[in-house]
């Protein structure tokens, strides 16, 4: 989902979809 990756994204510098 584009919404948990947003929130991924702005705690570590991952692009967007990834889960790392």
């Amino acid at each position: 989902a584009e919404l948990e990756a947003s929130l991924c994204n702005g705690r570590r510098r991952a692009p967007v979809g990834v889960r790392l």
